[in-house]
């Protein structure tokens, strides 16, 4: 059987395809820890706003307390600001990176199914030269039989 003249060529896009999935991988636990970081900020202040209204309910009020634990509930809130645009962008390049490996991956299949028709291919000649070879067989036998 013939070798597949491209074998290199299915090979580098094996390799490029396995480079994009891990690049993805990088990318998608990147994303998920920005996130979890967005989640771990929201927690906390939620956690705050929830001690403020229980010292408000309370009625002992320190008015230097208060202000201080609305302080740093806009100080939570800017920092989930801040890092909700980290996410975006971690999204985005998440996004990118799924759409390059999703090219190396139809880069890949395009190069295998080439191979799959040159194997066919292959096997239909051979099978050509066999059904050849044995009607040439039988052709003799039957002059031979005459």
């Amino acid at each position: 059987m013939a070798k597949f003249k491209l074998e290199p060529v299915l090979r580098l896009r094996q390799h490029r395809e396995e480079s994009r999935k891990r690049e993805l991988a990088v990318a998608v636990a990147i994303e998920t820890e920005r996130k979890e970081g967005v989640r771990r900020l929201a927690g906390m202040r939620d956690e705050q706003r929830q001690t403020l209204r229980q010292v408000q309910q309370t009625g002992t009020l320190d008015m230097e307390t208060v202000i201080q634990e609305r302080q740093y509930v806009g100080l939570l809130d800017r920092e989930i600001g801040l890092s909700l645009g980290v996410v975006a962008g971690a999204e985005r390049e998440t996004a990118a990176r799924r759409g390059r490996m999703i090219e190396a991956m139809k880069e890949r299949k395009a190069l295998e199914v080439l191979k799959e028709r040159s194997r066919l291919a292959e096997q239909r000649r051979e099978a050509a030269v066999e059904a050849a070879a044995l009607d040439e067989v039988a052709a003799v036998q039957f002059e031979r039989k005459r």
